[in-house]
């Protein structure tokens, strides 16, 4: 499931951070594209290598998983996925807002991973907006 925070209109967004100064992307700082972002998530299982239960994640430790980002519902592409360094059960996605995602504020945020062959998503929520 992705991280979430309130608006301060009562919208759920997701918890995305900039790779570029490490800001949050909100209604007022809109995500851009063409750059990459963190998406906050929990409950992608086990890294690689492995970690122990309620131990903090250190450098180098990915998901073997496949993990799918979608915006807008739209598959945008994923560059990493991995257990969040010094957190415990906090994973940082890495994705690419891609040059033909739509702009404008709350477009549709959602993550899952691939199982057996099956795409399993988590909860849905809003990426607070998106500018060119």
């Amino acid at each position: 499931g992705i991280f979430t925070f309130s608006g301060g209109n009562n919208l759920t967004y997701g918890a995305v951070i900039s790779v570029r100064d490490g800001s949050y992307v909100t209604p007022s700082n809109p995500a851009r594209v063409g750059q990459d972002y963190y998406l906050v998530v929990t409950g992608l299982g086990q890294v690689s290598p492995p970690t122990s239960t309620d131990s903090a994640g250190v450098p180098g430790q990915i998901v073997p998983l496949t993990v799918v980002v979608g915006v807008n519902n739209s598959g945008v592409p994923v560059v990493s996925a991995q257990y969040a360094i010094n957190e415990i059960g906090a994973y940082l996605v890495r994705f690419t807002i891609p040059p033909n995602a739509p702009t404008g504020p709350n477009q549709a945020l959602a993550i899952g991973v691939i199982v057996n062959g099956q795409e399993v998503f988590g909860n849905s929520v809003l990426l607070p907006a998106v500018s060119n």
